[in-house]
């Protein structure tokens, strides 16, 4: 199951797991292979950047209360007072 799953995470990225040793770490795959693995990426970017938008829109944008803010400004302004 792990090599599996390891060998289709490969083929994702668009390399082979090595047959002869070090010398051929990395084969890229066939075009076909490659171009239906930028396929799957492409999809999975769309997913992504959706969803990205889709919490965006949904969250509420949260803001420091007007009183916090005030609070510090005052601190600041004590402190250089002071000197």
């Amino acid at each position: 199951m792990r090599d599996q799953n390891f060998q289709e995470l490969l083929s994702t990225v668009g390399y082979t797991l090595p047959t002869d040793g070090p010398a051929n770490a990395h084969e890229p795959l066939p075009n076909e292979a490659v171009g239906a693995s930028k396929n799957h990426l492409e999809e999975e970017l769309e997913k992504q950047v959706a969803f990205s938008q889709f919490l965006k829109h949904s969250l509420p944008n949260r803001k420091a209360p007007a009183q916090l803010i005030q609070s510090i400004q005052d601190r600041i302004n004590l402190m250089f007072a002071e000197d």
